[in-house]
């Protein structure tokens, strides 16, 4: 599992409700290049967000540059996981 925590109490109120509003919409999504949301909540007035913790590294690590046939494979991944949730209405502000 992967937990993302808002502890921050500057705007607070503006980011809980992105932070459930962003919860909702990938709940709605369930494929297999979208992660999976497990629980939101709140503790003591911080809001957070479970879902799927997937293993790999950030791609501004990735060493390159990559082979071509391995970035196909990642755009094709990331172009199924995105058609998953425009079919479901979702437009998406934050790929990664």
């Amino acid at each position: 599992m992967a937990i993302k925590f808002l502890t921050s109490l500057g705007q607070i109120e503006a980011r809980r409700r992105r932070l459930f509003t962003e919860a909702r919409a990938i709940a709605r999504i369930q494929h297999p290049n979208v992660v999976a949301i497990y629980r939101v909540g709140e503790v003591r007035g911080c809001p957070y967000l479970v879902s799927e913790f997937v293993r790999g590294e950030p791609l501004d690590a990735v060493a390159k540059p990559l082979p071509w046939r391995r970035v196909l494979e990642m755009a094709v991944g990331l172009g199924r996981g995105l058609a998953a949730a425009h079919r479901q209405g979702v437009l998406h502000r934050d790929i990664k």
